[in-house]
């Protein structure tokens, strides 16, 4: 999109941001866009492009937050559950994982990876096998406003990543919500 300085005040209300939010995002003062915005100050040519780019930013919407974008409801099994019960949960709510907890705190996570592996190593006798046996890595907890773009190297290494505080989760975001979240 191309950004008219005489317009910045229209385009920053339209993107539903404040001042102080695209000064902090360019880098400059919030009075030095109310000087913009009232036609009191040209900018020098870098400072227009750190507010061109500030609202390129939040324009592609990555102002996004993990809070945002996650899903409150997740499916979860207890480290001591028999994979027998995961593999059901997975199926009837079509998961290609699941989170494995210990108490309130995430322990690890099932995926269907997992259980390929686990096959393999075991062979059809996987139903006295307990989760904890077997699951992965827990994936990470983020803050409600870690923005979107801090996540983007976080699923390269796991296929969800959960939201939350001091260890305790409140919600999860998938592969699937993050790239759904990106067309907005």
């Amino acid at each position: 999109m191309f950004f008219d300085l005489s317009q910045l005040k229209l385009i920053r209300k339209k993107l539903k941001i404040t001042q102080a939010e695209l000064a902090k995002k360019a880098g400059i003062s919030q009075s030095m866009i109310a000087k913009i915005e009232a036609g009191r100050l040209i900018p020098t040519f870098t400072k227009a492009k750190r507010i061109f780019e500030a609202l390129k930013s939040f324009e592609r919407g990555k102002e996004l937050k993990a809070g945002n974008i996650m899903s409150k409801k997740f499916y979860k099994i207890a480290s001591s559950d028999r994979l027998s019960h995961a593999i059901k949960l997975m199926q009837k709510h079509n998961l290609s994982n699941i989170l494995v907890f210990d108490k309130d705190k995430p322990a690890g996570l099932i995926t269907e990876k997992t259980i390929l592996k686990a096959f393999a190593y075991f062979g059809k006798n996987l139903s006295q096998i307990q989760a904890k046996e077997i699951m992965e890595e827990a994936p990470p907890i983020v803050a409600r406003n870690t923005p979107i773009e801090k996540m983007f190297d976080l699923f390269q290494h796991f296929p969800v990543i959960l939201v939350g505080d001091k260890g305790k989760a409140e919600g999860i975001v998938t592969r699937t919500l993050f790239i759904s979240a990106l067309h907005v």
